[in-house]
């Protein structure tokens, strides 16, 4: 009987002691959170978005499993060409605006081909999209593109590029671009203030006709008026560096009194600054437009005096805000403007 209880004991010791130690196991491992489920099923749901170029198959960005906001509304994208460094920085505010907005949204790069463009539409139609916003690849082609959205009632935005003026329906709800206008007066009052407020100007315009590049112009000429800053030359460089520099040499080589070269892009203020170091002319004060990394190392370098930056986020941020707005009931305004950033060399003993 002395042995039975015994080993009663001995049993009822060691149940106790495995008790113990599986306690102890279920202490250092403490349940996930909601909040880290959460991260974990955003941080996969980025990780499966990746770009697809081909418009048969779209990029679907939808918001991860527990998104800020509801999907409300499902968003078509097509831009022009992904490939293009600009283009691709306004599809990053869309993307970003929309997962903010708990958007769907679905991306198609139409390669600057109406005829995919065409398609992509076509695409997102079926798809039954709530809106597109577009950058389209031509100003007349495209409109006649995007007429299965206007017969299927589907609001359209257009995104940097405009459609002809022609082409403007009510379908056309909203314009959202880079405010080109005060790109030409702020390059214009820059100038002002380091040649206070006289001199000579080459000013380097883009494709002849070009929307952008009339706009640059129309703010530079209107900000200089009454004023002792002169354009000695405007011509057309087609936003090519190659063009921009051989123009440049033959202006300077015909006028030497030049103080300063007004550049509609950045490729051509660059060209002309190559130039501009060739014939000895570093006092020459250059300034482009676009604001790109080339042309920041420059300024940053002190051999560009100044870039006039565009924020192309923040035209994909304001085209989905206008797209909601509308959807929502509101009555979005008919041209969003983006203002440009001064980006300059830093002022010689400035903290």
């Amino acid at each position: 009987m002395s042995y039975k209880r015994n080993r009663n004991l001995l049993i009822i010791s060691l149940s106790m002691i495995l008790a113990l130690v599986g306690l102890a196991a279920c202490e250092d491992k403490p349940m996930p959170s909601p909040v880290s489920q959460m991260e974990r099923s955003s941080e996969t749901q980025e990780s499966s978005e990746t770009p697809n170029s081909a418009v048969g198959a779209p990029t679907v960005f939808t918001p991860s499993s527990l998104p800020i906001v509801p999907v409300e509304y499902h968003i078509g994208l097509i831009m022009a060409r992904e490939s293009d460094a600009y283009l691709s920085k306004v599809e990053e505010g869309v993307t970003r605006e929309a997962r903010l907005q708990g958007v769907k949204l679905t991306v198609l790069d139409s390669q600057n081909d109406v005829a995919k463009e065409s398609a992509g539409i076509e695409r997102l139609v079926d798809l039954g999209v709530d809106c597109i916003l577009i950058c389209p690849s031509d100003e007349t082609d495209s409109r006649r593109a995007l007429e299965p959205a206007v017969q299927a009632n589907i609001p359209f935005i257009t995104l940097v590029r405009w459609l002809s003026a022609e082409e403007e329906d009510a379908f056309a709800i909203v314009h959202v671009d880079n405010d080109d206008v005060a790109s030409g007066e702020m390059a214009a009052r820059y100038l002002l203030d380091e040649l206070n407020g006289e001199g000579a100007v080459v000013v380097l315009e883009g494709i002849e006709g070009a929307t952008n590049s009339v706009r640059r112009s129309e703010g530079f000429e209107r900000t200089i008026e009454g004023t002792n800053l002169m354009i000695a030359h405007a011509v057309s460089a087609d936003f090519d560096r190659a063009t921009a520099m051989v123009l440049t040499r033959n202006l300077l080589m015909d006028q030497m009194d030049v103080q300063a070269i007004f550049a509609h892009n950045d490729e051509m203020a660059l060209g002309a600054m190559v130039v501009c170091a060739e014939l000895g002319r570093e006092d020459i004060r250059i300034v482009g437009c676009d604001g790109s990394n080339a042309a920041r190392k420059a300024v940053a370098g002190g051999t560009l005096a100044a870039t006039i930056a565009k924020r192309p986020e923040e035209i994909g941020v304001q085209g989905i805000r206008s797209a909601l707005l509308h959807l929502r009931g509101g009555s979005p305004d008919a041209v969003v403007l983006v203002e440009p950033e001064l980006v300059a060399e830093p002022v010689a003993g400035a903290n």
